[in-house]
């Protein structure tokens, strides 16, 4: 059995599908969504952390995306903490220089959702433009999450500067960013 969890979905189901697996003798893994488990059980005290890490010790294995992670867990006693970098089909980019602008070009990609910081990049494009800073263009691409999606469809017409350029193809971000001079990643949130 492969768990995917992010976070809170690992404090509360693994430790059942842990016991489950354990039950019906069935091997069982755990695959972190995202890369701040470790925080997480920090931020939750003691007595979680000890519970997570045992949870974490008693599977057959942990499969962390990144080595911080991995690390983490090791340090922790979890010897089943393994690295397992995420897999993408690599495209070939073209080398070719992006053609020089008057236009600073900035590009936002990944999800639209609060937690990602696309509100907090319009806000701080419409300061600039405020103070009369108008050689920027920025483009966001992603799925537009419903919770986010009137809040954020108001900004950009707000925003003389920004543009809403839909989805990318699975693989084709790498394509896309190499068009851009500056790649904004504004989440200042634990996600």
């Amino acid at each position: 059995v492969l768990v995917f969890a992010n976070d809170l979905f690992a404090f509360i189901l693994v430790p059942l599908f842990v016991m489950s697996s354990r039950l019906y003798k069935k091997p069982i893994f755990i695959k972190p969504v995202g890369s701040n488990l470790d925080l997480f059980i920090e931020q939750k005290g003691k007595l979680v952390k000890r519970i997570m890490l045992s949870v974490i010790k008693s599977s057959d294995g942990l499969l962390a995306q990144t080595k911080v992670l991995t690390d983490y867990f090791q340090n922790q006693g979890c010897k089943n903490a393994f690295y397992l970098p995420g897999c993408r089909p690599i495209n070939i980019i073209d080398n070719n220089p992006i053609e020089p602008s008057e236009y600073l070009r900035i590009i936002y990609l990944g999800h639209i959702t609060i937690l990602k910081g696309p509100l907090v990049l319009l806000d701080a494009l419409k300061i600039l433009e405020k103070s009369g800073i108008l050689n920027i263009i920025c483009d966001f691409y992603g799925p537009i999450h419903d919770n986010v999606e009137k809040q954020f469809t108001q900004k950009i017409e707000d925003t003389y500067c920004a543009y809403y350029k839909g989805m990318v193809e699975p693989g084709m971000g790498s394509e896309i960013i190499s068009h851009y001079d500056l790649l904004i990643l504004p989440t200042c949130y634990d996600t």
